[in-house]
């Protein structure tokens, strides 16, 4: 693993029935207008970089409490 990874969180990303995991870089918001969207950007294992909706990501590095 690269040193870098370190320095960000990993994820699981679980959209359209696919899941992946990967490194979570930053949320992106894009305002235009009257509308704003908030993106996740997510690094996954190959080194590709994806954009997803911010429900689509789970932060994979807390530990569960009473299975929550």
């Amino acid at each position: 693993m690269n040193d870098f990874s370190n320095n960000m969180r990993p994820v699981i990303v679980n959209c359209n029935g696919r899941i992946l995991n990967g490194y979570f870089h930053q949320f992106v918001s894009n305002v235009s207008d009257n509308y704003s969207i908030t993106l996740a950007l997510v690094e996954h294992m190959d080194g590709s970089l994806n954009y997803y909706d911010p429900y689509c990501i789970r932060f994979s590095d807390r530990e569960r409490k009473n299975g929550i």
